[in-house]
């Protein structure tokens, strides 16, 4: 017996979420990124490119207004504190070896 995943999956997750209100949206997709958060983490330590305590800090303040109703945050401000620039990503040669950005 197989599965029938349908082909349109992606199109009707975007009408689901965009059915939502905001709140519980921003935090379906804070949830997303906190599961991303331990790949990121991995590749910050792997590859010594990235800002851990940077997303870090940004997804703390992401729940911290969802926690509380009137926190008056300003993320861009926020974020230029606990964002370092993030350098260009490696890319992979026709060989499949990485190279770095000079």
């Amino acid at each position: 017996m197989s599965a029938d995943y349908s082909i349109d999956f992606p199109v009707t997750l975007h009408r689901t979420l965009d059915q939502l209100d905001p709140r519980p949206g921003l935090a379906f997709m804070a949830a997303l990124c906190e599961r991303l958060l331990p790949n990121h983490l991995l590749y910050v330590e792997l590859t010594g490119d990235g800002d851990a305590k940077g997303l870090r800090a940004v997804m703390d303040l992401i729940w911290e207004a969802l926690a509380v109703r009137d926190a008056r945050i300003d993320f861009e401000r926020q974020g230029r504190r606990n964002w370092s620039p993030v350098s260009r990503p490696p890319r992979m040669t026709a060989s499949g070896t990485v190279r770095h950005w000079k």
